[in-house]
């Protein structure tokens, strides 16, 4: 069974620290030399609902169609 992680919304301003970035869409999930894929966490926007893709390690994202940033930080 999968771990799940309890995404907030960001109320602070800029970018929350740690290890995160823009999420990608499911289908454009890139590949790695010699056609190994990366381990990627699957997330839902709480803003528009969209489906996209993370480093499995992240703590925080920002939507590839939105632009909404989730974290599981306090702000």
């Amino acid at each position: 069974m999968a771990n799940e992680t309890n995404w907030k919304k960001w109320e602070g301003p800029g970018e929350p620290e740690g290890k995160g970035g823009m999420s990608i869409p499911e289908s454009s999930q890139p590949e790695e030399v010699g056609g190994r894929s990366r381990k990627m966490a699957m997330i839902t926007c709480y803003l528009c609902g969209a489906s996209g893709a993370i480093d499995n390690d992240a703590q925080w994202y920002t939507c590839w169609k939105c632009g909404g940033t989730a974290t599981t930080m306090v702000g």
